[in-house]
């Protein structure tokens, strides 16, 4: 079961009444705040040309990222590196091994933030403890 912090109950609230549409999960790292919403709802959470994400990121002095939740975990890994060619993603108990070709790989690597949020994501909604990229 899911554990959320005060402060991301208190996000998490927020975000569902400023734009209708109940996050699954809020992940907070440094100054920014990432919304996990149903793949559907995407588009209504960020809202016409970004105005929700602006909104919020004004309001609560943070950046404002909101990523799909995918029933398949593998559908999930193919929408946040979407930019990405992805080749396989192989499930072994609790780790998840991403194939992908070597430029793309260095790609992912060197986006340690966004790295960082989809291993927490993984973590908190699939059960994942590690994520390879080889």
């Amino acid at each position: 079961m899911l554990k959320l912090t005060k402060d991301e109950l208190q996000y998490m609230n927020a975000f569902q009444a400023f734009t209708g549409v109940m996050a699954r999960d809020c992940v907070i790292l440094d100054d920014t705040i990432v919304f996990v919403v149903k793949e559907e709802e995407v588009g209504k959470a960020i809202g016409k040309n970004g105005q929700n994400v602006k909104s919020l990121s004004n309001r609560t002095k943070k950046k404002i990222q909101i990523i799909p939740y995918c029933k398949e975990i593998e559908t999930f890994i193919r929408q946040v590196f979407r930019e990405n060619k992805i080749e396989t993603v192989t499930r072994q108990d609790q780790e998840l091994i991403v194939t992908t070709n070597n430029a793309d790989k260095k790609k992912i690597l060197q986006n340690k933030w966004k790295f960082l949020i989809i291993k927490e994501v993984a973590k908190r909604n699939y059960e994942i403890e590690n994520i390879k990229i080889k």
